[in-house]
């Protein structure tokens, strides 16, 4: 029964991510193309000429210190060195397949932890709803994808729930790591897992006192999730400057899981749940994105969901259902306006800049501005 359902979350993973599948440059949009690949293309090509991709005198400066460019993740590590071998074309689609891949990883991760407690059928439910929730498509985030993956396996018992935790502090999106940090309390012994992560952690606290990002406090007016777009984003997800962030969509797991909180059991997963929603209400100031704990809100309430139909016997009628309500959404990716619709590259960069997608300099290896995001360096920042 397990390996049929593997089989089902490999036909629905390509299913669900067949026009990307199809045709990568759909993905070659936003920061993807602008930032991720010509960087992750750069470190393959340090790595092949035997040099090491941690410092640079082109954009970041400071590469391996900044998780979210995940130098230290060995997938990211290997596939870019395979990439430095291809042509352009080649590798952002090796690039391409590599971040989707990592949602049915995750999915399988995830049917492997929640079949500790359900039957196979409700852990399928809940492979497919943790992976292919709204919030959790971030195709154009590779970080997320990486981390997001392995966060799926950090309940399991050790050692695997400390390979999982370390995989995903490598991964290095870890503002939805810091969020769902209260679901390590099923399984502390996950925690052991900051040994796999000293790699990146330590270049990070060397260089975060230099950064700008230790020297503000966050604005918890900025990023928030309205209220009213819980109740919005259940008919349909909306589009928006912030869509991504404020994505919210569980389908046939939120009835399923008030049903538990108000008539079974409330307990931790209900907490976590209202946690999320006031922690992306801006109640909790720990994040410059507060609506990021819509990640914790999600994954809550589809382990709650779980939990109400564990003893039912019809559940494959929820899972078709269930398949067809994240079907509905799937052509709401990439997100837009906050990504540009996919055109070609004459025409991207009429429309951008004549430096797009080169603007950080990785492709061409050129030095064209320091970088001065989120993560900058004091003395490079500016507003």
């Amino acid at each position: 029964m397990e390996k049929l359902s593997v089989f089902i979350l490999i036909c629905w993973h390509f299913a669900f991510f067949w026009r990307f599948y199809r045709n990568p440059n759909l993905m070659a949009t936003s920061e993807l193309l602008s930032n991720f690949f010509p960087q992750w293309l750069w470190a393959g090509r340090q790595w092949k000429s035997l040099n090491t991709p941690f410092r640079d005198r082109i954009y970041y400066l400071f590469p391996a210190c900044i998780p979210f460019l995940s130098t230290f993740y060995p997938i990211s590590a290997l596939s870019s060195l395979l990439g430095a071998f291809l042509c352009e074309k080649r590798a952002f689609k090796l690039y391409s397949y590599m971040i989707l891949l990592h949602y049915l990883l995750g999915s399988v991760l995830a049917l492997h932890m929640l079949t500790q407690w359900f039957p196979v059928n409700v852990g399928l439910l809940g492979a497919i709803s943790l992976n292919y929730n709204a919030y959790n498509i971030k195709i154009y985030t590779p970080c997320f994808a990486y981390t997001s993956c392995w966060i799926m396996g950090i309940l399991l018992p050790f050692p695997y729930g400390a390979l999982c935790f370390g995989m995903a502090i490598l991964g290095g999106y870890w503002p939805i790591l810091t969020v769902s940090l209260p679901v390590m309390l099923y399984n502390l012994s996950a925690c052991w897992g900051a040994l796999i992560g000293l790699p990146q952690l330590i270049p990070f606290l060397w260089y975060w006192p230099r950064s700008i990002r230790s020297k503000r406090k966050p604005d918890s007016r900025w990023g928030r999730m309205p209220w009213k777009r819980y109740f919005v984003n259940l008919r349909f997800p909306e589009n928006g400057v912030h869509y991504p962030e404020l994505a919210f969509g569980v389908g046939i797991c939120l009835p399923l899981a008030l049903y538990h909180f108000c008539f079974q059991h409330f307990g931790g997963w209900a907490i976590f749940t209202i946690v999320g929603v006031l922690g992306a209400s801006g109640l909790f100031v720990i994040d410059r994105i507060p609506s990021r704990f819509n990640y914790l809100t999600s994954f809550s309430l589809i382990m709650a969901s779980l939990f109400a139909i564990r003893g039912t016997i019809s559940v494959v009628p929820m899972i078709i259902l269930q398949c067809f309500l994240l079907w509905k959404w799937r052509y709401q990716y990439p997100h837009f306006p906050f990504a540009q619709w996919w055109k070609r590259k004459v025409e991207l960069s009429i429309f951008t800049g004549k430096n797009w997608p080169n603007n950080t300099g990785y492709m061409k290896e050129e030095h064209h501005q320091d970088y001065f995001g989120g993560f900058a360096l004091v003395e490079n920042y500016h507003e």
